[in-house]
């Protein structure tokens, strides 16, 4: 007998939902998992939250687990509330000086547009937007896009993974590639991608990668990540100042106070906090490992979207996959987020 997989889900009877790019509807399982650790936090809260106790090998544990779907070092990652929170943090941490440059595309969500407006605006530098070709059906000419805006002043590359406002999967590796040759910081917003896409964030080699997982991997609100290459971590300072925090020596190795190395004692013992969404992560890990999956297509034309939800009994991992038909003047393209097949 097929599965109905809306029984796996809260979600209201008569409900279609499509939209986990905005926030992911948890899993049942999941979110008993995050209330089960609200519960463990409520009966000894010292014991739970204390640093020298519990606290740090709860952390760790997710790190480890979430580190081998990413393809990461564990060390290298720390949770964070959200996505943008994370990138919130590299954006501030940058050392950028005015006429210096910051590149990004004509694609990205708003809420960075105006962290990036921040920073440009208190630090005196100059935001250069590269025009994405549309539709996207020539690496070329994306890459393209970006190098004829590149010069000296150039500084940062700030770059989605999977847009929010128009559903592209951009192919970063050879941007990355050409910004690492130019001395360039590569900060990717991977908001939309993990439980999504197949990652390997470390064949990337971009700089600094946050993610959340509270869209597509399903875990509860508020659980995302922050991944730093282990040569820039420790320019990274957190948003919170707080117990965790050491004074820079600006050397990777560099120990913190609690058992980690710098960057993840300093992001993750930041004071009084629930940690259950974070904490519930591994449980998301799981469920997405060993169900069936979802489909689902989505048809662009034009100015109109069509969307058809299909629940099908599709083999181990089907959730990470997602088709997308776009038309643009009478041509048809199709992609999948597993591959490139363009028509």
């Amino acid at each position: 007998m097929k599965e109905n997989y809306k029984d796996l889900f809260l979600l209201k009877k008569n409900l279609i939902f499509l939209n986990h790019g905005s926030f992911g509807s948890c899993p049942k399982i999941v979110f008993k998992a995050y209330q089960d650790w609200q519960l463990k936090l409520e009966k000894q809260p010292v014991a739970f939250l204390d640093q020298s106790r519990d606290f740090i090998s709860y952390m760790k544990n997710v790190r480890m687990s979430l580190s081998k779907e990413l393809n990461v070092q564990s060390n290298d990652l720390v949770g964070v509330m959200n996505a943008t929170a994370g990138l919130n943090a590299v954006a501030q941490s940058i050392s950028l000086k005015e006429g210096d440059e910051i590149l990004t595309s004509d694609h990205e969500y708003s809420a960075l547009e105006k962290t990036w407006n921040y920073v440009a605006r208190m630090k005196k530098v100059k935001i250069v937007i590269a025009n994405v070709p549309l539709p996207l059906i020539s690496e070329d000419k994306f890459v393209d896009a970006f190098k004829n805006k590149m010069n000296k002043k150039t500084k940062i590359l700030f770059i989605s993974h999977i847009t929010s406002p128009t559903s592209l999967v951009f192919p970063l590796k050879r941007l990355i590639k050409e910004a690492n040759k130019r001395n360039i910081i590569s900060i990717i917003d991977g908001a939309h991608a993990p439980g999504h896409i197949k990652l390997n964030i470390t064949d990337l080699k971009a700089d600094f990668y946050s993610g959340n997982c509270h869209k597509w991997m399903m875990a509860p609100k508020g659980s995302a990540f922050l991944w730093a290459n282990k040569n820039k971590k420790n320019i990274l300072e957190p948003l919170i100042i707080s117990h965790g925090w050491l004074p820079n020596n600006y050397k990777s190795s560099q120990k913190g106070d609690f058992g980690n190395n710098r960057f993840i004692d300093s992001f993750e013992v930041q004071g009084t906090r629930d940690p259950a969404s974070w904490l519930a992560v591994l449980d998301a890990i799981k469920f997405i490992n060993n169900r069936h999956g979802i489909v689902i297509f989505i048809i662009y034309d034009n100015n109109n979207f069509f969307y058809q939800f299909i629940s099908l009994n599709f083999s181990k991992n089907c959730f990470k996959t997602f088709y997308f038909v776009f038309r643009w003047n009478n041509k048809r393209y199709f992609f999948t987020h597993n591959s490139n097949i363009y028509f």
